[in-house]
């Protein structure tokens, strides 16, 4: 025999992941983490775990050393543990911790793509828990803005955050206020030839997102309302109101409805408005290159800037990164079926006539031949109200705004 056959060669195992933090844990999201050790012999390596604890639902695989289950009941914290792979002739250890934490919480969630999605289609709160404070993309429309009654002008989409890759909104360990706004209220039937000729519309709501503290951190302006043919009334009646994206005009003689998303530093309802709210704000003007009759009433803006003729309103935009939860429209303007949002709507007539149409993305168009209310804008899509008409002496009401919405995404 050799001195080279004396001596032992035998290696020890050598762990796979560096000592220290393994992947963060979610309670009730399955996990796995590797904290096993090979062995350059072929040995067999037995690993346990000699000191501390895991989470509840979690284990470690003898084996293999994989740490693999689905946690649920435990505390949240970091779970410090020793341990050892060991063969027939060697042993070793090595420290490793396990955080764990919980997942945000709030609205429909929705895992797609590699994402984790957070939809508000109502008032509620955004939870963001100790030990993972993801960095998010955020979308919100403001609710639109209520159509115009007899000659009327439509009603303002709803103005527009969107904070999408590669920016994004940092969160910490909180509980965030969510608040949709609701669609602005169209103009009553006026039940009689006197002016104003209709009760005024009513601007939507804002949507906006606050701290603990109450302070608004990001605001989606609602839209302004469609203006009225006042007659002899107050000019107010007449002209588009401001707001995220402007209300149509009710008439010749007075404005379109200016989009304020990307100036004000408070709303016309009064809310603030950040600097990020305006920053990465989306909102225009009232308005279309041409009217639908002889009285000048326009349809009402859009997120998309372009003037559509016949006092149709103003288009909306996609928004890519959330068309895969189909909670806006198709190019078609059909509900629940894509990524478009922020429809202007569009103008009434006041002789029977032909009526403006809604802008895609949820802008419901005028109506004329009915004393009936004008269609309403798309819920959650913060499309603008129609204008109501008066056809032969019957009076009908402007359609509602739609609702406005938040949209949230992040990765695990």
């Amino acid at each position: 025999a050799t001195l080279a056959d004396a001596i032992n060669q035998d290696q020890v195992p050598v762990f796979t992941t560096a000592a220290g933090n393994l992947a963060t844990a979610f309670n009730n999201v399955a996990y796995s983490a590797n904290a096993g050790a090979t062995d350059a012999d072929g040995d067999t390596v037995t690993h346990s775990i000699t000191s501390g604890s895991l989470p509840s639902g979690i284990s470690i695989n003898s084996t293999n050393g994989m740490i693999t289950g689905t946690p649920s009941g435990s505390s949240l914290g970091n779970y410090s543990i020793t341990v050892q792979a060991a063969t027939s002739s060697a042993t070793v250890t090595r420290n490793f911790v396990v955080p764990l934490s919980a997942l945000p919480t709030g609205g429909n969630i929705t895992n797609t793509g590699g994402y984790r999605y957070h939809a508000f289609t109502s008032s509620g709160t955004f939870t963001v828990s100790t030990g993972f404070t993801p960095s998010i993309e955020i979308f919100m429309m403001g609710a639109g803005g209520g159509g115009g009654s007899w000659v009327p002008g439509g009603g303002g989409a709803g103005g527009c955050v969107n904070i999408d890759s590669p920016a994004s909104f940092s969160t910490s360990a909180q509980a965030y206020t969510v608040t949709i706004g609701g669609g602005g209220s169209g103009a009553v039937n006026p039940g009689s030839m006197a002016p104003p000729f209709g009760g005024q519309s009513i601007t939507g709501g804002d949507t906006s997102l606050r701290d603990a503290s109450g302070n608004y951190l990001l605001t989606a302006i609602g839209g302004g309302r469609g203006g009225n043919y006042n007659g002899s009334g107050s000019s107010a009646h007449g002209q588009g109101q401001n707001g995220g994206c402007g209300g149509g005009r009710g008439k010749a003689d007075y404005a379109d409805g200016t989009g304020v998303q990307t100036t004000a530093t408070t709303s016309p309802l009064g809310n603030a408005v950040s600097a990020n709210s305006r920053t990465y704000g989306i909102g225009y003007n009232g308005g279309s290159s041409s009217t639908n009759e002889g009285y000048g009433q326009e349809g009402g803006g859009g997120l998309n800037n372009s003037e559509r003729s016949n006092g149709s309103g103003k288009n909306g935009i996609e928004f890519a990164w959330v068309s895969a939860l189909n909670i806006g429209t198709n190019s078609g303007n059909s509900a629940s079926s894509g990524g478009y949002f922020g429809g202007g709507g569009g103008t009434g007539n006041h002789s029977g006539g032909s009526v403006g149409s809604g802008g895609v993305g949820g802008g419901a168009t005028g109506y004329s031949n009915t004393g009936s209310k004008a269609p309403s804008g798309l819920s959650n899509t913060g499309g603008g109200g129609g204008g109501g008409g008066r056809p032969g002496g019957s009076y009908s009401e402007g359609g509602n705004g739609g609702s406005g919405v938040v949209i949230l995404r992040y990765t695990v």
